[in-house]
């Protein structure tokens, strides 16, 4: 199991789902104009089909082989002085939910540590009910193929761990 997301994470993978959690966007700064310009330019060479949410946030599909899932992909600017080395390109695909205001099942946060542990280029994280694959980059040092790397990356990561961690969340 330790050996498939290795080659996994090696491979390259990808991504999922609707809407992008509210929390992941509280109290950030508006992105600068020419960072949405290059984003959407990136997307777009990357043949990625994006709408934009407000030119911070947007919302994409991908298929491979047949199956399709939506991501979002957020820039999120660090501090007040919007240097464009503070900057990072956040890439969430859903995974799934619990029941409104459920506790965590012991069993699926000790599933999670362990995939997280496992991890180097993504995590789980849990926004209110809703549990996310997230992968980030440094917007500055990024271009297109580092773009769709990242999208076919977590597309694969996210179709597994819906698979390993389906069971827990709500149908």
């Amino acid at each position: 199991m330790k050996m498939q997301r290795m080659l996994l994470m090696v491979v390259v993978a990808g991504m999922l789902t609707g809407a992008l959690p509210a929390n992941a966007q509280k109290g950030k700064p508006a992105a600068k104009p020419q960072w949405s310009a290059r984003l959407e330019k990136m997307l777009n060479d990357g043949e990625i089909p994006c709408t934009t949410k407000d030119k911070v946030a947007y919302s994409c599909a991908l298929t491979v082989d047949g199956v399709t899932d939506r991501f979002q992909v957020v820039l999120h600017p660090l501090g007040e002085e919007q240097k464009d080395e503070l900057v990072l390109l956040h890439f969430y695909f859903f995974l799934g939910a619990l029941q409104e205001k459920a506790p965590v099942p012991a069993a699926l946060a000790k599933k999670i540590l362990e995939v997280n542990s496992d991890m180097l280029l993504s995590k789980v994280i849990k926004l209110d009910d809703e549990f996310w694959l997230e992968n980030t980059l440094l917007f500055r040092n990024t271009d297109s193929t580092d773009v769709a790397i990242s999208t076919v990356f977590g597309f694969q990561s996210a179709q597994g761990l819906k698979k390993e961690l389906g069971p827990y969340f709500k149908q």
